[in-house]
């Protein structure tokens, strides 16, 4: 029973990891700026992406360009409500991720409608792909947690060594004890 209860168990175990990193590599037919159509597991950092006035689902995370969007995040926040997303404004500060968070489309992310503007079509510059993205780092998070170090568990590994002390120290008064008798019991009465 043992053998089958941690044999079903290891089975669960890599059936939920495996089905974890189908979420971050899944993949689709995406179209590029130049025109060409790629399968999304093809598309690298610097790429830019063209987005279908449809929408689509996000597989890697992308700074809007040009157009809006109306997105679903509710897969990475939780957030039922959609979300629009602007395109980045034209200024001269460094790109920051959090800064600018208003027009990323992060991966995981259902874009439903994709807005033009001005007639040009709405583009997205890729960020980060695979588990480097928002939903790739959450996945890995889930897969390789850090370990937790609680102030309680040292505490209460130090009150078991305590006690384990104490056990030890009431064990030695016992056989020092016991000895003691055995002797007086057996070999004083012989000797005297």
């Amino acid at each position: 029973m043992s053998t089958f209860g941690v044999a079903t168990s290891v089975i669960q175990t890599r059936k939920n990891q495996q089905s974890l990193r189908a979420t971050v590599e899944a993949y689709d037919t995406v179209r590029l700026w130049d025109g060409r159509e790629v399968d999304s597991g093809h598309v690298s950092p610097g790429d830019v992406l063209l987005l279908p006035r449809h929408g689509c689902v996000m597989h890697v995370d992308a700074a809007l360009l040009s157009g809006s969007c109306v997105l679903n995040e509710s897969m990475l926040t939780g957030e039922s409500v959609p979300v629009t997303k602007t395109a980045l404004l034209r200024i001269d500060k460094p790109f920051d991720m959090k800064e600018h968070a208003s027009s990323i489309l992060f991966c995981g992310t259902r874009v439903i409608q994709a807005r033009q503007h001005n007639g040009e079509p709405v583009r997205a510059l890729v960020l980060r792909t695979g588990y480097n993205t928002s939903k790739g780092q959450l996945v890995r998070s889930i897969l390789y947690p850090v370990p937790a170090d609680f102030k309680f568990d040292r505490d209460s590994y130090k009150f078991i060594i305590i006690l384990a002390f104490i056990a030890l120290l009431g064990l030695a008064y016992t056989v020092a004890l016991k000895v003691s008798n055995f002797i007086k019991v057996y070999f004083l009465p012989n000797v005297l």
